[in-house]
């Protein structure tokens, strides 16, 4: 270094300390700059530093099993919710039993035929997607960029993720998050649970891309992922010949194929929720509906959902019985019970749920919570954020803000709350509770 000061001309010399300073400032901002704005950078950074928090304060592979001294209830499915539900396609029988006449006496004319829907179509591609590549953690705002292509949209990821993921360390977008983004954008959506492959094609043939979230193991030595992940891709077509569906993926790239068995597999921790997006207007809006089927009625897709999701759980010899109770409870949840659903998810968690599932789904939070295990709550959510590093996992600030108020503990609620607000300032449950619990003080 003294070589290289004396090499400098003499007035360079004369101010050599600032020289200094101002070459390392320039390096820290060229550091920072590669961190927010290179993504590979980022990744190699964000693993050394989650690599050594690891090695501080490592943490299981699989969620942590309920509480000591919580007694674990037995799963059931309530009774109302037992009845099995039409077969998708179906009418119910209630909507083809003619209504009575005025006088009370019922006509004896035969119920009109249920209409058979045209076969599909063999194979199907949907054309003009514009791929992208998703930088890092991005790929629900990429994902759903691509799908907004298709009907002639011409922004792209960097344009959705600010209002999606203000925070770049950010972990998820709930598939719940997307239409509220899409209103203000002329375009709408249906998120739905309980997709099979007939779905999927059916949507196709009637040209309609689907964005699905599901699970991505990343193989080893795979750039910017590592270990089981959360992923959304978007599905474009389907070839009944080689049972492959075909789908643009952010980050795995267009015309990846996956067979229709392996698309399940990796469906499956999700629920098999999709997300169909589609410009607003009312006759748009009447072919989605009649493309879903029941699944229309929002509460006969979650009884649908629950009834696959006890099956699964029940059969579970080839298939991981842990994602079967975990579907069981969301579906639970959805429905309103939440002392199932708090039961589905201890199995869950006794079975042995990926350590990271709560960075994307956050229906232990609510079962919980309503059943009055906060203590649950607050130990689970700060997992979560822990696991996660640098966190970016709104959701659970908010949830262990919940526990934190009403385990006592006001002053923590409130931190909780604004952390969840500076990782997504326009997460509204964030904003109601900062807002209740201020005035409550």
């Amino acid at each position: 270094m003294a070589r290289l000061v004396l090499s400098l001309p003499v007035p360079l010399r004369r101010h050599s300390l600032w020289l200094l300073a101002l070459v390392l400032g320039l390096a820290a901002l060229g550091s920072w700059w590669a961190y927010e704005d290179i993504p590979l950078v980022h990744f190699h950074l964000l693993i050394a530093w989650a690599k050594a928090y690891d090695t501080v304060l490592p943490h299981p592979d699989i969620l942590p099993t309920p509480m000591e001294g919580l007694v674990i209830a037995s799963f059931s499915v309530p009774t109302p919710l037992a009845v099995a539900t039409a077969q998708p396609g179906l009418r119910p029988t209630a909507s083809i039993i003619p209504a009575p006449l005025a006088t009370g006496v019922a006509t004896s004319s035969p119920p009109p035929p249920t209409p058979v829907p045209p076969p599909l179509p063999e194979a199907v591609l949907l054309q003009g997607i514009r791929h992208e590549q998703q930088y890092f953690n991005n790929c629900g705002p990429t994902t759903l960029a691509m799908a907004l292509s298709f009907w002639g949209w011409q922004g792209d990821q960097h344009v959705i993720r600010p209002y999606l993921r203000p925070n770049k360390d950010d972990k998820n977008v709930s598939p719940e998050e997307m239409p509220a983004y899409l209103t203000t954008h002329g375009f709408e959506a249906v998120v739905r649970v309980n997709g099979d492959v007939e779905t999927l094609k059916r949507f196709l043939a009637a040209g309609y891309p689907v964005i699905v979230e599901k699970g991505l193991i990343c193989q080893a030595g795979a750039d910017r992922c590592e270990g089981w992940v959360g992923h959304y891709a978007l599905v474009v077509g389907y070839a009944d010949a080689r049972q492959r569906l075909l789908l643009d993926d952010s980050f795995l790239g267009a015309g990846l194929e996956l067979t229709y068995a392996d698309m399940l597999a990796d469906w499956r921790p999700f629920n098999y929720v999709y997300v169909v997006v589609f410009p607003t207007g009312a006759e748009r809006r009447a072919q989605v509906l009649a493309l879903l089927g029941t699944a229309a009625d929002v509460e006969r897709n979650y009884q649908a959902a629950l009834a696959r999701a006890e099956s699964e759980a029940a059969n579970s010899k080839w298939m991981p019985a842990a994602f079967a109770w975990f579907n069981a409870g969301s579906n639970l949840t959805a429905l309103g019970d939440y002392a199932g659903a708090a039961a589905a998810y201890d199995q869950a968690r006794h079975e042995g749920i990926p350590y990271n599932m709560l960075w994307y789904q956050f229906g232990p939070y609510q079962a919980y919570a309503a059943v009055g295990r906060y203590a649950d709550v607050e130990h689970l959510a700060s997992f979560a954020i822990s696991s996660a590093h640098l966190s970016g996992v709104e959701e659970a600030y908010y949830w262990r803000g919940r526990a934190r108020e009403v385990l006592g503990f006001p002053d923590q609620a409130l931190a909780d709350y604004h952390s969840a607000l500076e990782y997504n300032l326009n997460f509204r449950p964030a904003q109601a509770a900062l807002l209740a619990l201020r005035q409550m003080r």
